[in-house]
C-alpha cells in the first residue's frame, strides 16, 4: 500500500498546517499518513539518517512529501533509495543551500515554490526542476493550499495508477 510520509522544515514541527492539509487528502483517499518528527535536530545529515531509519521500518510503499529542509531530506533519501520522482513532492525545498552537503536530483519530482520566498530562492527550485510550479506566495505557502493539494493529489493518483498496473489491483477513483 502507498504510504505518505511527511518531512517538516528546519524550524517547524511535524504537525504543521501542511500536514493537516495532507491528512484531509489522505483520509479521503484512504491512504496512511505519517510525519517524521525532526525537532530534536537541525542537522541535515541527522535528519537524513532519521528518515532512512523510519523508512526501513515502513511496511508500505513510500510516497514522500517534504517541506523546506524536509524537502531537501526527502529528495536526498529518494535519490539514495531510487524512489521514483512520481512519488516525491517537494514544497519550497531547501535545495542548493549553504551547509547542505548533497545536491540531490530525483527526475520527475513534483515541486511547488512561492515566488516571494525570502528564505529559499524560488530559482533554486527552478534549477532543480524547470517545470516547478511557482505560486503567488512566500516560503510558508499558506495561501496556496489548493495548488499544493492539487499537485499532491495528482502525484498520488499517478502513483496509485502505477501500482495498479504493477499489481493489477483496482485503482481508487479520481477526485471529482
Amino acid at each position: 500500500m502507498l504510504t505518505v510520509v511527511f518531512s517538516h522544515g528546519k524550524t517547524t514541527g511535524p504537525f504543521i498546517r501542511k500536514y493537516q492539509w495532507l491528512r484531509e487528502l489522505t483520509e479521503e483517499l484512504q491512504l496512511p499518513l505519517f510525519a517524521v518528527d525532526y525537532t530534536s535536530t537541525r542537522d541535515p545529515a541527522r535528519r537524513l539518517d532519521m528518515l532512512n531509519r523510519f523508512l526501513d521500518g515502513l511496511e508500505g510503499i513510500p510516497f514522500l512529501v517534504g517541506n523546506s529542509m524536509g524537502g531537501y531530506v526527502s529528495a536526498v533519501v529518494a535519490e539514495q533509495r531510487r524512489i521514483p520522482g512520481t512519488r516525491v513532492v517537494l514544497l519550497a525545498p531547501a535545495l542548493y543551500m549553504p551547509g547542505y552537503p548533497e545536491h540531490p536530483y530525483v527526475q520527475g519530482a513534483w515541486v511547488v515554490h512561492g515566488r516571494h520566498d525570502r528564505t529559499i530562492p524560488c530559482e533554486n527550485s527552478l534549477r532543480y526542476n524547470p517545470q516547478s510550479l511557482l505560486v503567488d506566495d512566500d516560503h510558508r505557502l499558506l495561501r496556496s493550499k489548493k495548488a499544493v493539494l492539487d499537485i499532491v493529489a495528482e502525484a498520488l493518483r499517478l502513483s496509485l495508477a502505477e501500482r495498479q498496473v504493477e499489481t493489477r489491483k483496482p485503482l481508487l477513483p479520481a477526485k471529482k
